[in-house]
């Protein structure tokens, strides 16, 4: 069986890993065996990967490697062990301070003379999460256990800076399978050891790029056949594009808007992929998933001839069909970060129920900007018409309810909660930005376009879609026929079989 591996730098809550994941359930219907590849340290990956599985995440059939993981196991022997814990358990004429432990799950532990020894945190459950040794109140070691319950990463710190200056790596019995060396003042590798239990040799690389490049190679000549190796992140594709041509076909996937503010033609190049676009001539597919980035690549890189166009799969789920709308619920489904501007959606709700009294506004999804919008939301005095219900697993459904649902992001590269709600037959309102809003929506048909950053009239447009239930159901029925055929299963997977050769002549 042919084995494609899908390669994002970690896997996250996003928009992202749900592609990443489609794309592997798709593949795995057309016959190829996908594997998806990680880069970042995760000491509850284990149990992550257990969980996603549970709810259906990572669909049967696809697995998931990590390169630290990779290397624990091969360096692992059988039987239970837990290395460190006997010395972080050890308390036997220490002072404890635990007056905050309750609250907190810390305990501060100092020797009679009244030095600070060291401080160890639990998680909620009764699991420790780290234990750190002091020397003259300065941290010098600090442990963090993983999933299974032991040691598996150990920070050092410089005594004069105080910053960290190694990272080791551990198996359950405590053989350092990967040391890291970090120039304490300027936080810059200075080498990785990279050590095999087995042959009892250390292999050093300078940093990581070229650590993760031999890793990737090794997959490939251990793959059935040539596989396929598919970068899905700006940290990725610095990677990939060092691997060996004739170990693998290289597809590159631009899941972001590549631009720096203000995110379209002319201005530069965004710095995480600016090296990477140097080399974009050596790039044998690049696939994005709008027409409008493929035109503003190729008219940047006009010898490359390399840019493909595959949309994002957008599922049309059949439980949402004649769903009933809550009355004046407006739905916004994001990661919530301030890039996506959910305050200006916010600030607009009291001049949306001047017109609209039972408007009100629903925020789903998780983010480092949930509490400063929960502060705005009190300010506003808005507790009662805004609510946030964080991460949920039934996305469709949620969207099937609301009359309506905004988009306020300043940029995306597709924006799949725009299809979604599309697909889930409710009508969208939002920013016309750089990329995906236009090419997902066609204004008055399956929604509204907004000329970027208008609160006015984004407020306008809402306020139009929710006075006429009947002419948003339109809308909505609109949407989702469109999504359901030109960027449903058949349309993706035909691109696809295109690019790969899975039927016809190869493109990569």
């Amino acid at each position: 069986m042919r084995e494609i591996f899908l390669a994002p730098h970690q896997l996250g809550v996003g928009g992202r890993t749900t592609a990443v994941f489609a794309q592997a359930e798709m593949f795995l219907r057309l016959g190829l065996a996908p594997t998806v590849l990680t880069f970042n340290y995760d000491g509850r990956f284990e149990s992550s990967i257990a969980s996603r599985r549970a709810s259906s995440q990572i669909p049967d059939g696809v697995r998931v490697r990590n390169i630290y993981l990779d290397l624990m196991e091969q360096n692992s022997v059988p039987g239970e062990a837990n290395w460190s814990m006997a010395e972080d358990d050890e308390v036997d004429g220490l002072i404890e301070q635990d007056d905050l432990f309750e609250k907190d799950r810390f305990i501060r532990y100092f020797d009679r003379h009244g030095e600070y020894i060291k401080f160890r945190r639990w998680d909620g459950g009764g699991a420790p999460v780290q234990t750190t040794y002091f020397q003259a109140r300065r941290a010098v070691v600090r442990r963090e256990y993983n999933s299974a319950g032991f040691c598996g990463l150990e920070y050092h710190y410089d005594l004069v800076t105080g910053k960290v200056n190694q990272e080791r790596y551990y198996t359950a019995d405590g053989f350092c399978y990967l040391a890291r060396w970090i120039n304490p003042n300027s936080g810059a590798h200075a080498g990785l050891y990279v050590n095999s239990r087995e042959v009892g040799k250390s292999r050093r690389f300078a940093h990581n790029v070229p650590w993760h490049v031999d890793w990737l190679e090794g997959l490939m000549k251990g793959a059935a056949g040539r596989p396929t190796l598919v970068a899905h992140s700006s940290g990725a594709a610095r990677k990939v594009i060092d691997v060996k041509p004739g170990l693998a076909d290289r597809v590159f996937v631009w899941h972001e808007n590549h631009f720096k503010p203000p995110f379209r033609f002319g201005a530069d190049i965004r710095d995480d992929y600016a090296d990477t676009f140097k080399r974009f001539a050596e790039m044998p597919a690049v696939v994005v998933a709008t027409e409008a980035q493929a035109a503003d690549l190729r008219r940047r890189y006009p010898d490359a001839h390399n840019v493909h166009v595959v949309p994002n799969r957008i599922r049309t789920a059949p439980t949402v069909e004649g769903a009933e709308k809550a009355e004046g619920r407006i739905g916004v489904f994001s990661r919530l970060h301030p890039g996506k501007r959910i305050d200006q959606l916010i600030r607009i709700i009291p001049a949306i129920r001047k017109a609209i009294p039972a408007a009100n506004l629903h925020v789903y999804g998780r983010g480092p900007e949930r509490a400063a919008l929960e502060n705005l939301t009190r300010e506003l005095s808005l507790d009662d018409y805004v609510t946030f219900h964080g991460q949920i697993s039934d996305v469709s459904a949620a969207m099937s309810r609301c009359q309506v649902t905004v988009s306020t992001s300043e940029v995306e590269s597709f924006g799949l909660a725009i299809g979604e709600s599309l697909a889930a037959g409710t009508p969208v309102v939002a920013y016309d930005i750089n990329y995906g809003p236009s090419d997902q929506i066609r204004d008055g048909v399956d929604g509204r376009l907004v000329p970027d950053n208008k609160p006015k009239q984004l407020t306008k447009r809402l306020i139009e879609v929710l006075s006429d239930p009947e002419r948003a159901a339109v809308m909505g029925t609109s949407g989702r026929e469109r999504m359901a055929d030109q960027f449903g299963h058949a349309t993706v997977v035909a691109r696809w079989r295109h690019l790969l050769d899975i039927d016809g002549e190869s493109q990569v």
